[in-house]
Parts: structure tokens; C-alpha cells; sequence
């Protein structure tokens, strides 16, 4: 009689392409709890302190100034919107804003298509399922956010490869102005994001820190960004009103 074939060790792994896994002989069903959670990379704590020397960016004083000055104008921006919803008129403003990308099919298609090398796509979101090489990174902290971009950026174009980034944070406000979050979370919650773990926070801490920032500058700032926004808006009510065709040429 014919020998049986023998195959080499490989072949008893499973050979599904873009799998590494092994096989199991026991019938048991994951349990997300009980599997420990990709880990948040970080540069700075709570208090704006650098937790590894190793990993700080050294941005110089002038970057590091611009980041948080742009931080805090948009922040001003969207409190004037906010509060400008508020306001009884007959004229309104709408905002287009976002809301989970992931949940959509062009997401997935995306996914799919970064995962055909050779395509460097960079995104904010988990993509080890895709065979994405993929890292987590504290939203709030924006030299973490920095460095996480720059190595992706890097590494896509040195390496013709995709990499997905995913930036941990939370939203403080409503999700739109219609909303009333205190339906579905504490007004604790939110306070702890607003006071202890906000990303404008952190970095005033860091600049504190260093001496490159007061509590004057910041009253001087904080008034000045307020007056730069109503000016935007004044120059922009000054300008004539687009054609109603400009409905269709969007989205």
C-alpha cells in the first residue's frame, strides 16, 4: 500500500491568508473581557509632566506655542457657535461635523484597500483585524498624537505601507445642538474631562512648567482669541450670499 504523506509542521497551522492564528481543539467562544486591551501610548501625564524622557518630541518653544494657540482659538470658535445656536433669530448657521466613520461603508472599503499593499494610507481608527500594522495613542495629548503621526508618516512612505492610528479621546460637549447629553451620562463625567483630562490643559501644564507660559498671557490670550473669532465672523456676515446652486455641488 501507498505511504501516507507526511506534512511538515506548517501545514498544521492555519494557512487562511491574512490570518495568524492557531488552531484550537476546544470549543470556546472569545469573551471581550477577559482579553486585555490594546495599550494608549502616551508622553505626558494628567499634569503636563513627560512620563518618558525618551519619548519627548522636544518641540521648540515657538511650535510648541502655535499648537496650543490654535487649540484654544478653535475651542473659542466653537463655544461663540454654541452659544450663537442659543440665540433667538430668524437667521441660523449649520455646521457640518462628524460623527462614527467607522460604522460606514466607505470606512471598510478604505480598510479593505489599505490592507492591498502597496497603499500608505494613514487613519485614525483599530486596524489589526485588516492586517493594518495599528497603534493607540492618548487623544489628549498632543505630543503623543505628534509623535505617533510623524513615525506613521515615516514608516508609509519608507516602507510603502499602510498604518492606522487610533486617537483616544472624549467629547465634552452635546453631539449637536439638539442634543441633551445628560440623558445618557453624568454631569461628573463630563466635569472630570473638562477639568483634569482636558488636552488645552494639559499642554498650558507642560508650557507652565517650562516657563514659556503665565496666567497673565493666558487672560491676555484667552481675551484676544475671543475678539480674533467675532472679527472672522463680522468679515465673513459681510459677505454676499453664495448662489443656491452651491446646495448641489456638495456631498
Amino acid at each position: 500500500p501507498r505511504a501516507q504523506q507526511e506534512f511538515p509542521s506548517l501545514e498544521e497551522k492555519p494557512q487562511f491568508p491574512g490570518a495568524s492564528a492557531e488552531f484550537a481543539e476546544r470549543l470556546e467562544f472569545i469573551q471581550p473581557n477577559v482579553i486585555s486591551g490594546i495599550p494608549v501610548y502616551r508622553v505626558m501625564d494628567r499634569q503636563g509632566h513627560i512620563v518618558n524622557p525618551g519619548e519627548d518630541p522636544q518641540l521648540p518653544k515657538e511650535l510648541v506655542l502655535k499648537l496650543y494657540k490654535t487649540m484654544t482659538l478653535l475651542n473659542t470658535m466653537d463655544r461663540i457657535l454654541y452659544e450663537s445656536q442659543r440665540q433667538v433669530g430668524d437667521k441660523k448657521g449649520v455646521l457640518g461635523g462628524g460623527d462614527p466613520k467607522t460604522g460606514r461603508g466607505g470606512w471598510v472599503l478604505g480598510c479593505a484597500g489599505a490592507a492591498c499593499p502597496p497603499v500608505p494610507v494613514p487613519a485614525a481608527a483599530r486596524g489589526p483585524g485588516y492586517g493594518l500594522l495599528s497603534i493607540r495613542v492618548d487623544g489628549n495629548d498632543v505630543f503623543a498624537v505628534y509623535n505617533a503621526t510623524k513615525e506613521a508618516r515615516r514608516r508609509a512612505v519608507a516602507e510603502n505601507q499602510p498604518f492606522l492610528i487610533e486617537a483616544m479621546t472624549y467629547r465634552i460637549g452635546h453631539h449637536s445642538t439638539s442634543d441633551d447629553s445628560s440623558a445618557y451620562r453624568s454631569v461628573d463625567e463630563v466635569n472630570y474631562w473638562d477639568k483634569q483630562d482636558h488636552p488645552i490643559s494639559r499642554l498650558r501644564h507642560y508650557m507652565l512648567g517650562r516657563g514659556w507660559w503665565d496666567e497673565e498671557q493666558e487672560k491676555g490670550w484667552r481675551k484676544s482669541s475671543r475678539k480674533k473669532v467675532m472679527e472672522a465672523f463680522e468679515q465673513a456676515e459681510r459677505k454676499p450670499k453664495p448662489s443656491p446652486q452651491h446646495l448641489f455641488s456638495d456631498v
